[in-house]
């Protein structure tokens, strides 16, 4: 739920109202009963299983993580007070990540509503992350385009994984 309510925040929205205290209790509601930091540690424990999938696969799994876990990390930045929320989440650019993995419809729909667009785009991932599935373990080799694309879009998601975790850490550190 916390995520969701962060993709329908507009930008001028958090600038504004971003470090209110009806903000931080509301999302201290939506996150309450949540185990966000083990749910995160334990998404990064899937790095694990890289080595036995195909860049693809890897680069859309990647996409798919990345796009939640920044969503989440907003989420509980607009917890904690005292921070510049509004130069902390600047950082996070999910539409970079949307626009190297989705193809220009979902993009599109991104672009007119962040919310709306959230469940398109993660069972696109999900479709192509299983059609990649398939193939791979069929014996179907990719070519230099997937392996390029796979790239591009590995390349968005560890940029925003890694916008997250050190935005969260620091704001940890600056609270």
């Amino acid at each position: 739920m916390a995520t969701m309510m962060v993709s329908v925040l507009p930008d001028e929205w958090m600038k504004k109202h971003a470090s209110d205290p009806g903000t931080k209790s509301t999302f201290e509601v939506a996150l309450k009963g949540t185990d966000h930091l083990n749910f995160m540690k334990k998404q990064n424990e899937t790095e694990l299983v890289r080595p036995f999938l195909s860049e693809s696969a890897w680069a859309l799994y990647s996409a798919y993580h990345s796009f939640l876990t920044a969503r989440l990390t907003k989420a509980v930045l607009l917890t904690i007070p005292g921070i510049d929320h509004t130069e902390v989440l600047s950082h996070m650019n999910e539409r970079e990540l949307v626009e190297k993995s989705a193809p220009p419809e979902i993009l599109a729909l991104y672009d007119n509503s962040p919310y709306a667009a959230t469940e398109p785009y993660l069972r696109f991932l999900r479709e192509k992350m299983l059609t990649e599935f398939r193939e791979f373990l069929s014996g179907e080799r990719a070519g230099s385009k997937a392996v390029k694309d796979a790239a591009h879009i590995l390349k968005a998601a560890e940029k925003l994984a890694e916008r997250s975790m050190v935005d969260a850490q620091e704001a940890k550190r600056n609270a």
